[in-house]
């Protein structure tokens, strides 16, 4: 099953959760359209990012970051997020946003080593690219995959009870850029409490 797709008006839900239930994530070209990039691009750094420097952790990450309830965050970066909401939930209606998170990655830095999003980010992770491009390595259940992520990208992410209470979310890397900035905006459903998964 090929996990990467061209984004077109004809790209359904149903194939996304089916690819995404099966493999572990999918890669949306182009599903932000140039337009929208600049606006939340523009949205996104006239507020003040917070350096986050854990590189001597046990996984390691560096980059800048802020973060909002869903209805609190700014007027096109929430537009965003009612379209990817629009794509996802008929045919997975449980799924809701209640917080979004950018990060802004630069040359240098760590950026993410490999890791699992929270247990607490349910059913699906979503995250689209913007300003520069970066590699994204990502375990998918038929292998592990490479993915240069380019301005517009969107990638949906198994998140903890899409497919039951087994625990299957991918492990993922997100690398800074070899030149430029890359900026990312992670939308998620975060429950209150963690939830009980199985290995």
């Amino acid at each position: 099953m090929i996990a990467e797709r061209q984004y077109t008006p004809n790209t359904t839900s149903e194939e996304c959760l089916k690819i995404v239930r099966e493999e572990g994530a999918i890669l949306l070209r182009d599903f932000v359209n140039n337009e929208e990039q600049g606006e939340i691009t523009h949205e996104v750094l006239s507020h003040e990012l917070t350096p986050v420097d854990r590189s001597n952790h046990t996984i390691p990450e560096q980059f800048e970051d802020i973060g909002w309830q869903f209805r609190q965050s700014p007027p096109h970066v929430f537009a965003l997020g009612r379209r990817v909401c629009s794509l996802v939930r008929p045919e997975l209606s449980s799924w809701f946003v209640n917080h979004v998170r950018a990060q802004l990655y630069q040359p240098g830095e760590v950026g993410i080593e490999w890791h699992r999003d929270y247990k607490r980010d349910l059913r699906m992770v979503a995250v689209a690219s913007f300003m520069g491009s970066a590699p994204f390595d990502i375990q998918l259940d038929s292998g592990e995959v490479s993915w240069e992520l380019l301005p517009g990208d969107l990638v949906l992410m198994r998140g903890a009870l899409l497919n039951g209470r087994q625990d299957d979310r991918p492990k993922h890397r997100v690398s800074a850029p070899d030149t430029g900035k890359r900026l990312s905006i992670a939308y998620r459903q975060v429950a209150s409490e963690v939830p009980e998964l199985e290995d």
